[in-house]
C-alpha cells in the first residue's frame, strides 16, 4: 500500500490587544458652576501586552472644556500582568455657568491607547443653579429737577445666572415726601 503524507506549514499572527478595565471612585457629582469635587479612574490591564494608556476626557452634546482636571501624570505604561498592570488616574471637576441649572452632563472618562479606545466609564456631573444679576441704571445723576416737577431714571436688570430667576426691586431711605 502506498502511504501518502502531506505538510502544511501555518503562520498564525495574534494581534495585539489594549484593553482595560476601568472604575471611578465616584460615578456622579453634584455641582454648583465653580464648585469643585476630586475624583479618580482606577485601570486594570486586560489586554495582551504591554501599552501606554492617557487619561482623557469627552462629552457629547455639551463644551465641558477645562472641566475636567487630570493630575499628572496623564499617562502609564501599563505592563502585561503584575503590579504594574493597574494605575489610579486622580482629577477634579469644575464645572462652569455654561449649562442651564439642574442638567445633567455625561463626561467620559476614558484610557486610551495608540489603537483607540482601552476602557471608558461615565461621570454624570449634576449642575445647579448660580442665582446672579447685573443691574444698571440709565443715569445716576439727576439735576435741574424742580419741586413739583419729576425725573425718571431706568433701571434695566439682566439675569446672568445659568437658569430662571425671580428679582424684585425695593428702595430703601427715601427722603420724606419723595415717591418711588
Amino acid at each position: 500500500a502506498d502511504r501518502a503524507s502531506d505538510n502544511l506549514t501555518l503562520q498564525l499572527d495574534i494581534p495585539e490587544v489594549k484593553e482595560c478595565d476601568g472604575q471611578l471612585s465616584t460615578s456622579s457629582h453634584n455641582l454648583d458652576p465653580f464648585e469643585t469635587a476630586e475624583n479618580s479612574f482606577d485601570i486594570q490591564n486586560t489586554g495582551n501586552t504591554e501599552w501606554t494608556a492617557q487619561i482623557q476626557d469627552h462629552s457629547s452634546g455639551f463644551d465641558v472644556t477645562g472641566w475636567v482636571e487630570f493630575d499628572s501624570p496623564k499617562s502609564k505604561l501599563l505592563s502585561e500582568s503584575g503590579f504594574d498592570s493597574s494605575h489610579t488616574f486622580t482629577f477634579s471637576v469644575t464645572p462652569d455657568d455654561s449649562v442651564e441649572a439642574d442638567s445633567q452632563v455625561e463626561i467620559r472618562i476614558r484610557a486610551a491607547s495608540n489603537q483607540g479606545i482601552g476602557c471608558e466609564q461615565i461621570l454624570t456631573v449634576r449642575i445647579g443653579q448660580v442665582h446672579d444679576a447685573e443691574l444698571s441704571l440709565s443715569t445716576t445723576v439727576l439735576s435741574n429737577v424742580q419741586p413739583g416737577d419729576s425725573g425718571t431714571v431706568s433701571i434695566t436688570i439682566e439675569n446672568i445666572g445659568n437658569g430662571a430667576d425671580t428679582f424684585s426691586l425695593t428702595t430703601i431711605e427715601i427722603p420724606d415726601g419723595w415717591q418711588s
